[in-house]
């Protein structure tokens, strides 16, 4: 987490210091979101021309984030109130408003994908509550240095295409919400110039940041080279396949002209072979029970290491109760 002194003012270098500190989580944050919408790095891969060049992509990063939300969040969220008797049916009424089940979902999904989300709450133009998400990419929240780490404020951005030039950014939005307020800043000449402030009247910041775990780790992160290495691997079966049918043709004690191999390519009849004479594929030997064993073994590593249960192995078929995925 950012962290500053917390008697420190809200200021143009701690407002670019942040900023700074998101903007390296940036490229993680873009991997993980790829690797989800099946956007791996296979589709990268490039071979010499002739070569058969498949990418087949199996993604399991969707699986095991679609099965965890899935699951977690099959029956709506409870919400209670731990101990007392406060009444919170206001809330409650708030949040059946705005369908907050959806939103759960959603603000699940992306938690599972990123290990971390924002979720902002802000009331409207006619004061109904409103719970939106606010991507990794464009939020980060200021902790003070305490042993507690208490919220400070919050950093909601958007950057020009420009963004960079050294240290300095150019924004193309900028807001910032502390306990009290919602201050927009405006970017002129390269100064972050502090602009109006709106009260917001929630008496604390009002975006919440939802850890995945204690390390903000997502879901299939952990995986995401055997994801990778999985599909190479299929990848390379295929290729295979294709190769073994585009075969070379090797011919021993004969001669075959160009019109004579085009024949033979199109009627698949091969005559008047000498005695001495041989033809024979030149191909690549397949050991495809290396191969499954090799697969199996990858997608079992998957499964165990995310910890997402696999809904077709035949060991797990006959327990798909909700007691045997719990």
């Amino acid at each position: 987490m950012f962290t500053i002194p917390k008697d420190s003012p809200i200021n143009k270098k701690v407002i670019t210091e942040a900023v700074k500190y998101n903007e390296t989580l940036i490229k993680r944050y873009r991997t993980l979101d790829k690797l989800y919408v099946g956007s791996h790095e296979i589709r990268n891969r490039e071979k010499p021309e002739g070569k058969a060049n498949n990418k087949t992509i199996i993604n399991h990063a969707e699986y095991i984030t679609d099965t965890n939300v899935g699951f977690l969040m099959g029956n709506p969220l409870e919400y209670q109130v731990k101990g007392g008797s406060i009444d919170i049916d206001p809330i409650l009424e708030e949040y059946s408003k705005q369908e907050i089940h959806d939103f759960d979902i959603e603000l699940a999904e992306d938690i599972s994908i990123f290990g971390s989300q924002y979720e902002y709450v802000y009331a409207d133009e006619d004061s109904n509550v409103i719970s939106t998400d606010i991507d990794n990419e464009h939020c980060v929240l200021v902790y003070d240095d305490t042993m507690k780490h208490n919220i400070m404020f919050a950093i909601l951005y958007e950057l020009n295409e420009d963004k960079t030039k050294k240290d300095t950014f150019s924004f193309k939005k900028l807001k910032v919400v502390d306990s009290d307020s919602l201050t927009e800043y405006a970017n002129k000449s390269g100064n972050i110039v502090k602009g109006k402030a709106t009260g917001h009247f929630f008496e604390e910041v009002p975006v919440i940041e939802h850890r995945n775990n204690k390390r903000k780790l997502g879901d299939f992160e952990s995986v995401a080279t055997l994801i990778n290495a999985y599909n190479v691997l299929m990848s390379d079966r295929v290729d295979d396949k294709e190769d073994l049918v585009n075969a070379l043709l090797a011919v021993k004690g004969m001669e075959i002209t160009n019109e004579q191999a085009t024949s033979i390519k199109k009627n698949r009849i091969i005559s008047n072979i000498p005695t001495d004479g041989d033809i024979s594929y030149v191909v690549k030997q397949l050991n495809e029970t290396e191969l499954s064993v090799l697969r199996r073994d990858i997608a079992s590593d998957i499964h165990k290491i995310s910890k997402t249960p696999d809904m077709t192995d035949e060991n797990f078929v006959g327990n798909s109760s909700g007691v045997a995925i719990s």
